[in-house]
């Protein structure tokens, strides 16, 4: 190829080149143009959606807001039903209330008026200060033509009887005793004692005994037996008074049981109250307290005989009740009973109470109803006989009870008191013994302190064998050997040489020297025990007179223990 045609072919080739430089750079343009409008668009795509995310998170805001508003507004009302609802059941409440009020202040007047009569004769103990006019201008006159309230019969009768109208105060007894036998049965027996009439009180405990007894009536029973339990014993056959003591003990246990204890506790706890009253007492017994190992226990003998003073002491100081003091607790177990509702008025008195708590809880029924179900439960559970009856007798710090409540309790565990009591006295009856072990220097001994004569001759047997034995051990075997020894040298100096007789001389004076020193040993052991025999049986003789003045004692103390039980019987 020529030179003109390579040059025509590479000017061809440039400006093919150059056109494909012009499509390149045209290609260039048009996609710079696509990525800037790319670029453009997802600028614009960009914002739009943070336009887009903006107004989402507005709307989750505003519809959670909208959410939280209609909840508070839901939790608003439910309050507000709940505030209407207990405004509703206070309201209720406050209205029953005031029914209940009106009932009890009108409906129950007639109660409170003879309560009140009643009252003002058993606290004056005079018949005649409550007129037949005065009763029947307070009180209505339908209520007395048919009384619905035992307490007015009651009232009804005392009257009759001041009248001396025998057939008005029967039937006015028969009427009340149909309405409530066990209430006028209690409020008759207490009449008839507060006015001196024990054989007619122990008919109307009789009569009490056939009451179908439940929970706190059985300690009601209980203490009412107590105030005439001798009346009992004195006035009715002895069938009689022993079916209701087999009864008051059936009961007793029964209540005890109910309570967690057993017989042989309550006997423990009756001692242990007995051994509060013991003191410590000082004794001169100083060779009994030196030589005698049990002198601890004898003394703690001594002081539980003694303690039967204080026990006896405490008897009389339970039994001996002041008249005032009988009549204020038989004043207190009548403001009791006359202020016991009937039926229809604990009714009405529960009921007001129940609806002033559901006040007081701001209209909570539930809590309302809890709290006044305890109540009766506890009220139910308040009196644990058995726990009173070993605390209040033995405690006279507690000011609460009164005197007559302690003999009634005293009266009510006679029979766990003597148990108890002789328990007592056995116990420290084990403890005397006549036989008692004694260390006076080297001679010990079990001694009987009932037999003097015999123990003296048993130390005197003593000593003599100790002289024997001590006797025995000094024995002149070698002061033998060598006078032996001695003779034979003499002999064999006749025979062999002069000098060895010097040698049997000495030992033959060894020997005599021996034989006198025994002798002197032996008299010496004799004086010593001799003289230890005569200590000894010097020293006895004076602990022989210490335990007789001891027993004497003893027995004294002792002995009050029968006095302790008379009064218990």
């Amino acid at each position: 190829m020529s030179n003109w045609e390579l040059k025509s072919r590479v000017s061809s080739l440039r400006a093919e080149l150059a056109g494909i430089e012009l499509q390149n750079q045209a290609i260039r343009n048009e996609i710079a143009g696509v990525v800037s409008d790319i670029v453009r668009n997802n600028s614009v795509l960009l914002n739009y959606n943070d336009k887009i995310r903006n107004s989402l998170d507005t709307a989750a805001t505003t519809l959670n807001e909208s959410i939280s508003k209609a909840l508070d507004s839901f939790e608003v009302q439910g309050e507000i039903d709940h505030i209407y609802s207990q405004y509703k059941r206070i309201e209720l409440a406050n209205k029953k209330i005031r029914a209940l009020n009106n009932r009890k202040y009108y409906e129950f007047n007639n109660y409170r008026t003879v309560r009140k009569l009643v009252q003002g004769i058993m606290d004056n103990l005079n018949l005649n200060m409550v007129s037949d006019e005065v009763i029947y201008k307070s009180i209505e006159k339908q209520h007395l033509k048919t009384p619905d309230y035992w307490l007015t019969c009651a009232l009804l009768s005392i009257m009759a009887w001041n009248n001396d109208d025998k057939l008005l105060a029967d039937k006015a007894i028969e009427r009340a005793v149909g309405l409530d036998k066990k209430n006028s049965s209690i409020f008759y027996m207490i009449f008839n004692i507060r006015m001196g009439r024990e054989e007619a009180a122990a008919k109307w405990f009789m009569l009490y005994q056939q009451c179908d007894l439940t929970g706190s009536d059985e300690s009601t029973f209980l203490m009412l037996f107590s105030l005439i339990s001798k009346t009992l014993t004195l006035n009715v056959d002895e069938k009689t008074a022993g079916e209701v003591k087999d009864f008051i003990n059936r009961m007793m246990l029964k209540n005890a049981e109910r309570e967690g204890y057993k017989e042989e506790e309550i006997i423990g706890r009756i001692q242990q109250n007995l051994l509060r009253l013991k003191t410590s007492e000082s004794y001169d017994f100083p060779g009994l307290g030196k030589y005698c190992k049990e002198y601890e226990q004898l003394l703690d003998m001594l002081n539980l005989a003694h303690n039967n003073y204080h026990i006896l002491e405490m008897i009389y100081r339970i039994k001996n009740v002041p008249i005032d003091e009988k009549n204020r607790y038989l004043s207190d177990f009548m403001d009791e009973l006359l202020r016991k509702p009937i039926p229809s008025e604990q009714e009405t008195y529960d009921e007001i109470e129940y609806n002033e708590l559901i006040i007081r809880y701001n209209g909570d029924v539930d809590k309302a109803k809890a709290d006044i179900n305890e109540k009766k439960k506890k009220s139910r559970q308040e009196f644990n006989l058995m726990l009173s009856l070993i605390s209040w007798i033995y405690d006279f710090s507690l000011d609460k009870v009164n005197g007559q409540m302690r003999l009634n309790m005293f009266t009510l565990i006679k029979g766990l008191q003597e148990k108890a009591v002789n328990k007592y006295f056995s116990y420290y009856r084990s403890l005397h013994k006549k036989v008692l072990p004694v260390e006076l220097n080297d001679y010990k001994a079990d001694v009987d302190f009932t037999e003097s004569a015999a123990e003296l001759e048993k130390i005197n047997t003593y000593y003599e064998n100790q002289i024997e034995v001590r006797l025995k051990e000094i024995k002149n075997i070698y002061a033998y050997v060598a006078l032996g020894v001695g003779a034979a040298n003499l002999v064999a100096a006749y025979f062999l040489h002069p000098l060895i007789a010097i040698a049997g001389i000495g030992f033959g004076i060894y020997g005599v020297d021996m034989i006198f020193i025994n002798k002197r040993i032996k008299n010496n052991i004799i004086l010593e025990l001799q003289g230890a025999k005569r200590v000894t049986q010097e020293l006895f003789q004076k602990l022989f007179g210490e335990y007789s003045q001891l027993d004497e004692t003893y027995k004294e103390m002792d002995l009050v223990s029968t006095k302790i039980l008379e009064e218990l019987y």
